[in-house]
């Protein structure tokens, strides 16, 4: 029984302490307890170990609660080794452990989540900036779906309001992902947190005669300020992670809601005029798209050094599957790492794509009709796109699916 597998996995978080969090450890240690020495004699035990260590290595790899799992790990090693010499109940449990492992999420390919896909992409597809057009899909699972916020919450069942769910920010508190969203429904506005798929409210807030919404202002690792506009002001409010725990929504100011288009950056995609309002992280690139009908040459997705409007790069192509000239494309964007960002691409060639700009690839990672506005996330040293699932078909099959997707390569 090695544990050269876990040593990866112990080396995430140094806070936790210096012990075995898995079930597998090595029978030539020293001070090995009376349990670890009996399993060590017994075959079957030392088999049973393996196989346990290696469900939860798997899980660990696949959640979003780390900190959560590790510590619940933590809690049945003590337990177990409560048995000493007795086989049976060393058996029974690993059994038990194992069992909750297997009923944890884990991430699945796209077409065991989803039964109708997108037609994958002709090989070979580069368009005239040398960017290769390319399938390579992103492993998936659910995160929050409308029916279990009306089965748990009585929120009622959107359909077409689903359109106006959106993620606000996310926090990471003790190791596990915390996913703050909003549901809007005909009388109310929703904050929601869910974590590792169990949702909760936070706050609640009445529509009321007028147009209301809900917007982060600003985030950072410990704190998020958000606003409730209504016509020109708003409310400022702001949650925070203090002692890993997430406050509950505190009011801080309210002022005058200032919209201006004053700042606004432009470029030009090809010859066509178009606006960014997104900037990388390291304040080097811009991504615009000119949103033009299909049969417009300077359609597609384009990046920019920050402050060269007239070095814009297509990294998609200029074309639809739709064969109309009334066509048209809505996007939205969110940058990962330094060299790549995330689109959906609402129309054509639908879905949640990713661009790297060093390797000059552009990759469809959620073929997936109806998934759009992507969200970002680096999360245990990986990174994961949250978007939302919706269509217009009228199909019950997918509107049972309504809903946020988490995803990982």
């Amino acid at each position: 029984m090695e544990l050269t597998k876990l040593a990866v996995v112990v080396g995430v978080f140094s806070i936790f302490p210096a012990v075995t969090f898995a079930a597998a450890f090595k029978c030539d240690m020293k001070g090995l307890n009376v349990t670890e020495r009996t399993i060590c004699n017994n075959p079957s035990l030392s088999g049973i170990d393996d196989i346990a260590n290696k469900k939860y290595i798997s899980k660990i790899n696949d959640s979003l609660n780390v900190g959560t799992l590790k510590r619940q790990q933590l809690e049945w090693l003590e337990q177990r080794n409560k048995c000493g010499e007795n086989t049976s109940c060393i058996e029974n449990s690993y059994n038990n452990r194992y069992r909750e492992l297997t009923y944890m999420p884990s991430f699945s390919s796209v077409s065991e989540v989803f039964s109708e896909l997108d037609k994958p992409l002709k090989y070979g597809l580069v368009n005239k900036y040398g960017f290769t057009i390319s399938d390579k899909q992103w492993r998936i699972r659910p995160l929050v779906k409308e029916y279990d916020l009306n089965r748990e919450f009585g929120i009622p069942l959107l359909a077409e309001d689903v359109f106006y769910w959106k993620i606000l920010t996310h926090f990471i508190v003790k190791h596990d992902l915390v996913l703050l969203y909003i549901v809007k429904t005909d009388d109310s506005i929703f904050l929601m947190k869910n974590t590792d798929g169990k949702n909760s409210i936070l706050a609640k807030y009445s529509r009321g005669d007028s147009d209301v919404d809900v917007y982060l202002k600003g985030r950072s690792d410990s704190l998020t300020t958000y606003a409730v506009s209504s016509g020109d002001s708003e409310d400022i409010y702001e949650i925070n992670n203090i002692d890993g725990q997430i406050t509950a929504p505190k009011f801080i100011k309210h002022e005058m809601n200032e919209q201006s288009d004053a700042h606004v950056w432009k470029g030009y995609c090809g010859d066509s005029l178009c606006v960014s309002k997104i900037i990388s992280p390291d304040n080097k690139w811009r991504i615009a798209s000119p949103d033009l009908g299909q049969t417009n040459v300077d359609e597609g997705v384009y990046y920019f050094p920050a402050n060269r409007p007239d070095l814009g790069v297509n990294v998609f192509l200029p074309q639809a599957e739709e064969e109309r000239d009334d066509w048209g494309y809505e996007r939205n964007y969110t940058w990962g790492g330094s060299d790549d960002f995330y689109f959906d691409n609402q129309g054509g060639l639908a879905c949640i794509w990713k661009a790297n700009l060093k390797n000059k690839t552009t990759q469809r990672i959620l073929p997936i009709e109806g998934m759009i506005e992507p969200y970002y996330i680096s999360y245990n040293g990986e990174s994961f796109i949250i978007a939302k699932y919706i269509d217009n078909s009228g199909n019950r099959e997918h509107e049972i699916k309504y809903g946020f997707y988490i995803a990982k390569e």
